[in-house]
């Protein structure tokens, strides 16, 4: 919370582009636990060149991003 308070933490509001991307992205017909949501969290990390994810999802990793627990 300090940090969002202090705006030491980027906050990336999910657009119409980028919802546009995640329904993309998006399968309905797949695992039940990949939401829209989840989508939005790949299209933005891409977006952002983040490094990993604070997830233990396979999801993320099989769409080229690293759980955060790899990075230390």
């Amino acid at each position: 919370m300090e940090m969002i308070k202090k705006d030491q933490l980027p906050i990336h509001a999910v657009d119409a582009d980028i919802l546009r991307e995640s329904a993309m992205l998006f399968n309905p017909a797949g695992s039940k636990k990949n939401t829209l949501i989840d989508c939005s969290v790949v299209v933005i990390a891409k977006k952002i060149k983040a490094d990993g994810v604070f997830s233990y999802d396979e999801f993320y990793t099989k769409h080229g991003l690293k759980p955060a627990e790899d990075l230390l």
